[in-house]
């Protein structure tokens, strides 16, 4: 089960990264799944990806599996709302905005209690 209290704590100013899910599924097709390419890009408004953030502080690195919600479809993919709080900075949370494209979606929920 995951701990949280075993991420980096990220101080001070803390940038993130998207990772791809679609060359962490190359990597290690048989344990790494994801959606199929054309769940990922035929998403709409309202619906939730799950996408993995790699934070830093330029000293630490942290990475986290964090839902974030359709707001639009863009030209390069989508626009979204994060829909966690961070468990390693208080610097990205609920409510964050994120651009982002079909390879970085890892997991789709329609919709979210």
């Amino acid at each position: 089960m995951f701990d949280p209290k075993l991420l980096p704590r990220l101080k001070g100013p803390v940038t993130f990264t998207l990772d791809s899910g679609v060359e962490l599924h190359e990597e290690s097709p048989d344990t790494f799944e994801l959606p199929s390419e054309e769940e990922r890009t035929c998403l709409r408004p309202r619906q939730f990806a799950k996408l993995i953030f790699r934070m830093t502080d330029g000293e630490n690195v942290a990475v986290e599996r964090m839902w974030v919600m359709i707001l639009a479809v863009t030209p390069d993919g989508y626009r979204g709302m994060l829909d966690n709080h961070s468990d390693c900075t208080q610097s990205i949370g609920r409510g964050l905005i994120v651009d982002f494209r079909a390879e970085h979606i890892i997991q789709i929920h329609a919709t979210m209690a």
